[in-house]
């Protein structure tokens, strides 16, 4: 089997019990929280790749939160 390379838009990715309702899920780290005014940037990684997704700005996140990703 050859590898695949595959893209997923961060406004494509859930988190919290937005997550749950999800196929996949998976635990993770918060790495950076970039406020950017009326949604918010945040880094992760996952299996060891880095991973961004966006968040509605009143959600209070910081590096080093734990977070469950789907």
């Amino acid at each position: 089997a050859k590898p695949c390379v595959f893209g997923i838009r961060p406004e494509h990715i859930a988190f919290g019990e937005a997550a749950r309702a999800m196929p996949f899920t998976a635990e993770s780290t918060v790495e950076i929280v970039d406020p950017m005014g009326s949604d918010t940037l945040v880094w992760t990684k996952l299996g060891g790749q880095i991973l961004s997704f966006r968040v509605e700005a009143d959600k209070t996140l910081r590096s080093g939160d734990a977070i469950r990703i789907g």
